[in-house]
């Protein structure tokens, strides 16, 4: 059972009822080695229609998830979902802030990841012990959850237990997934034991065939013990003791060079049927091909990123509010949603709202709040824009009169000393002819 406490000491909770979430008696997780055969009997198992049993099935999904590559396409799903804001909205469309800081805690995010799991396990269910500052859940285990029969089991085998979606339980817990929903894994998983069936073929081949063969030869068998013992000495490398009379061919496989190549490709297969199981794409992850495929297969993974949104604000919605209200905490009718975001790049943006703005009214509010600056203490306001003539030349801001007759009569006095000036040039060279 995974304790999501998350509660601050010292801190009283706003909450009308709490229940506990139930003791369970937890089992080891079977890490023995699993084949294609167990796999469809763990399948078989849980889909049982008398008595359906998932601890065998989520005892390989746990193996599976040591996989690199799968613990890379499943993170890349989960933070489209926690690095994007969740916004909680008023019924008048004004953002509660006192339930948006609930949604900013680390274990607001924690519960969001939880959720989203539900795609790959199947099923998630979540039980709510407290929330006031932040929100204190536990996570239940999942093999410990019948979600046919929507029971608890406190033990794995058991064929009965707590019933979860019968009051008073059903005020504490959030279930997400679908009753019989093994869940992404259930694919990926498959192809997770074929490619450590191959990376094993293959360090098996790199151990056999990256050391140099050695032959060791004897004329008296005294000498055949020693030679052994040098022999084992070197473990890594492949070895033949015989006597100078026996005859020994090594017949060398005409695909060796290639036989590497066989490997790392089936390793590939399977690296992209996963990806295409959990991204449904798999140009996101290994760079190949053009651009234009690549563009193609992130416009998929875009597509998967929103229903997954939508996924999680319908459980919010209509699983989470009254859970919140259970706890005292004043919903006012609003609901959640994420906040606004724009798919093109801040400039590209800032260049189409500019070109709005020259050919209609725009706010001035709206680029203050669009581009996250600080309104001014004077106002939100459009700075003057100097008007061009037809040659395209900035124009001179509009004069006062005021402004336009002290201009003048600055201009007049250098004209009177010029005129003057001449006169005495004149008045000289009359003189002196």
């Amino acid at each position: 059972m995974a304790d999501k406490n998350k509660t601050n000491r010292g801190k009283k909770s706003v909450a009308r009822n709490n229940m506990e979430a139930p003791t369970l008696t937890l089992s080891n997780t079977d890490r023995a080695y699993k084949d294609i055969a167990k796999w469809r009997q763990a399948i078989k198992a849980a889909e049982n229609i008398t008595h359906p049993r998932r601890k065998q099935l989520y005892d390989i999904y746990k193996e599976a998830m040591l996989d690199a590559h799968l613990i890379s396409v499943t993170g890349k799903r989960r933070s489209k979902i926690v690095n994007s804001k969740i916004l909680f909205f008023n019924s008048d469309g004004s953002i509660n802030e006192e339930i948006g800081k609930l949604m900013e805690t680390e274990a607001a995010e924690d519960m969001l990841k939880d959720i989203i799991d539900s795609r790959f396990w199947g099923h998630s269910l979540l039980w709510f012990n407290d929330i006031s500052e932040t929100i204190n859940y536990t996570l239940i285990e999942r093999e410990h959850v019948n979600p046919v029969s929507q029971e608890v089991l406190k033990q794995v085998h058991d064929l009965s237990g707590i019933k979860y979606n019968e009051s008073p339980t059903n005020n504490y817990v959030l279930e997400a997934g679908k009753p019989k929903d093994l869940g992404l894994l259930v694919a990926a998983s498959m192809w997770c034991i074929y490619k450590k069936g191959d990376v094993s073929d293959l360090a098996l081949f790199a151990e056999s065939f990256g050391n140099p063969f050695r032959e060791y030869i004897y004329d008296d068998v005294t000498a055949k013990t020693a030679l052994e013992r040098s022999a084992k000495e070197h473990r890594a490398a492949s070895y033949l003791v015989r006597p100078r009379n026996a005859e020994f061919k090594l017949h060398e496989s005409t695909t060796k060079s290639g036989s590497s190549d066989l490997f790392l490709g089936f390793e590939e297969l399977c690296d992209d049927q996963m990806s295409k199981v959990i991204l449904h794409n798999t140009m996101t992850t290994d760079a190949k091909g053009g651009n234009y495929k690549g563009e193609v297969h992130e416009k998929s993974e875009k597509e998967v990123a929103k229903a997954d949104k939508r996924f999680i604000i319908k459980i919010l919605n209509e699983k989470f509010i009254p859970i919140l209200e259970n706890f005292g905490v004043n919903t006012q009718n609003g609901y959640f949603a994420y906040e606004d975001e724009d798919p093109l790049p801040i400039e590209k943006r800032f260049d189409i709202d500019m070109k709005f703005a020259e050919r209609f009214e725009v706010e001035p509010e709206y680029f203050y709040k669009k581009y996250k600056i600080p309104i001014p203490e004077s106002g939100a306001a459009f700075k003057e824009k100097p008007t061009e003539n037809k040659q395209g030349i900035a124009n001179e801001p509009v004069k006062t009169e005021e402004e336009n007759k002290e201009q003048n009569n600055k201009n007049k006095k250098p004209k009177a000393k010029s005129r003057k000036l001449k006169a005495k040039i004149k008045r000289f060279f009359s003189q002196h002819p």
